[in-house]
């Protein structure tokens, strides 16, 4: 029998992202990894639900509850992967911060560039308003013009102490829409709104970015090059 790596998801919310890994699991898409368990971050989240669907184990340590206790919180994540045995973590759509261990290889998604967009407290629609911001200040300043080309850059990378600074994995160029940044500088939308529109559109990208990087990630924990 042809070695898997024993993989863990961790989300917060929805779960859509888990549920790409999942569903591809499922269809025999990914080739060096098993997907042991789900753990969500809050009781009753979405991920749940879509984890039993998929026939996917899961545990929940709501993060409300040691809120007071980080320190509680860290010892039963730990606690916990290692009783899955787990080598490998990917961290989809978690919104809290998980100790980094020397039991297990863990990865992030993050839904634009790292260097320019990322650090302490940037996650979900932050980091999407951030770039649009940028957007929005280079036309403004004449750096730029609406017609010119904008990219967003989802990008998986690996979890280190320091927030969003661990090598890159994969990452993607996602072309913004020029309607959106048409529709936002001439002040149809408000910035909050073209963010929901940009994660809308990048979301997707995430879909296919995500199992190939789980392949990738246990390919090389298989070829002991991480």
């Amino acid at each position: 029998m042809i070695a898997k790596i024993k993989t863990a998801l961790i989300a917060s919310g929805n779960g859509t992202d888990a549920e790409a890994i999942m569903k591809a699991y499922r269809n025999g898409a990914i080739a060096n990894a098993e997907i042991t368990a789900l753990i969500s971050t809050k009781e009753n989240a979405g991920c749940l639900e879509r984890a039993q669907t998929y026939g996917i184990p899961s545990e929940t340590i709501a993060y409300k509850q040691f809120k007071n206790c980080p320190r509680a919180f860290d010892r039963l994540i730990i606690e916990l992967l290692q009783n899955f045995e787990v080598q490998l973590v990917f961290l989809v759509g978690c919104i809290h911060r998980i100790p980094v261990s020397g039991g297990f290889v863990m990865y992030n998604i993050h839904p634009a560039d790292t260097q320019k967009h990322g650090g302490q407290g940037m996650y979900g629609l932050d980091v999407h308003r951030h770039v649009m911001a940028e957007v929005q200040d280079l036309i403004a300043r004449g750096k730029k013009t609406a017609k010119d080309k904008f990219f967003t850059t989802p990008t998986i990378h690996r979890v280190i102490e320091e927030y969003d600074k661990g090598e890159a994995l994969l990452t993607v160029n996602v072309r913004i829409p020029q309607e959106m940044i048409e529709r936002l500088m001439q002040m149809k939308i408000d910035i909050m709104a073209a963010a929901q529109m940009l994660q809308t559109h990048v979301l997707p990208y995430e879909w296919l970015m995500l199992p190939m990087a789980v392949d990738i990630a246990a390919q090389q924990i298989l070829n002991n090059v991480w």
